[in-house]
């Protein structure tokens, strides 16, 4: 690994992890009966939960709610596991979901090549929905709320423009804020180089730091892998590498920090506690996305670059 210090890695094969598994009948988590697989979840404070996914059958049964016909579902449930609601999301593919500090379901994921952003409040009626437009596509992959504010920050990728930003190469990392109220999208940052940059996690440290992981340098030579996170360029080793940044609420980097060895290496999942950032991290494989053939590493930091 480079530029991350005073790490404890733990490694296993990634062909080891069992893979995303089809509710077909009765599940002992939730009581789902119908044709469906998940596709993003997040608990709030009290133990309840948010599920989202993509229901293949004529109908999908939830606890004494059902849902008729095929396409994407949300719902809540208590904490004891009762479903509270559900609700068909069309034409949206999820890709990530959190819980507003107003017990408000927050998903984001991309609709008609574009990303999206939609809140619902507690009984499962939308507040709102926002999309990102731009010359070309975008897709949200991950959200993190501001308990504080209840404002949000969402990261994914593009191709062509985003407003005054234009995409370098096959695609580029986005960060953008959403306004808890209205959903109204401001473009925080945009970074990348001529290979294909991703990012795919977001988690906030406080009081005012956005940590982004992904993977940049992806389906080009090295040499011209280069991407300025906003402390100088950056070169992936060998095949894509992974990277973690730091930037401020408004959009200053802080600090940056890059995952990389042999093979693609890509950022997968992030959290932050008391002050602490830990990343989830698939490494080694031979290609961006490949189910096997890699390792999964966990980073626990003391001190980032």
């Amino acid at each position: 690994m480079r530029a991350l210090p005073a790490l404890a890695l733990a490694a296993l094969c990634a062909c080891s992890l069992a893979r995303s598994r089809t509710f077909a009948g009765g599940c002992d988590v939730l009581p789902l009966i119908g044709n469906a697989s998940p596709a993003a979840l997040a608990a709030d404070a009290d133990g309840g939960l948010a599920l989202a996914g993509e229901s293949a059958g004529a109908r999908l049964i939830a606890g004494s709610a059902a849902l008729e016909g095929p396409g994407t579902f949300l719902l809540r449930t208590d904490a004891g596991g009762e479903v509270s609601w559900i609700r068909s999301i069309g034409g949206v593919r999820t890709m990530a979901l959190a819980i507003a500090p107003d017990g408000a379901t927050l998903l984001v994921g991309q609709a008609q090549k574009q990303c999206v952003a939609a809140k619902f409040d507690s009984r499962g009626r939308e507040l709102w929905t926002s999309r990102l437009t731009g010359e070309g596509e975008s897709a949200c992959r991950a959200v993190a709320v501001d308990e504080r504010t209840g404002d949000a920050w969402a990261v994914g990728e593009f191709t062509g423009s985003l407003g005054p930003a234009r995409s370098a190469g096959m695609s580029d990392v986005f960060v953008l804020k959403i306004t808890g109220a209205t959903g109204e999208m401001r473009l925080l940052r945009a970074f990348g180089g001529k290979g294909a940059d991703l990012a795919n996690a977001v988690a906030l440290l406080p009081p005012d730091n956005v940590i982004v992981g992904g993977t940049f340098g992806a389906y080009v030579d090295a040499s011209v892998s280069e991407v300025n996170f906003g402390r100088g360029a950056l070169r992936a080793s060998d095949g894509a590498d992974g990277f973690l940044v730091a930037i401020s609420a408004e959009g200053a980097t802080r600090w940056t920090s890059v995952v990389g060895e042999q093979g693609d290496d890509e950022v997968v999942a992030l959290a932050t506690h008391d002050g602490a950032v830990h990343a989830a991290a698939n490494v080694h494989r031979e290609r961006i996305g490949a189910r096997c053939g890699g390792h999964v590493v966990v980073l626990r930091n003391r001190e980032w670059a």
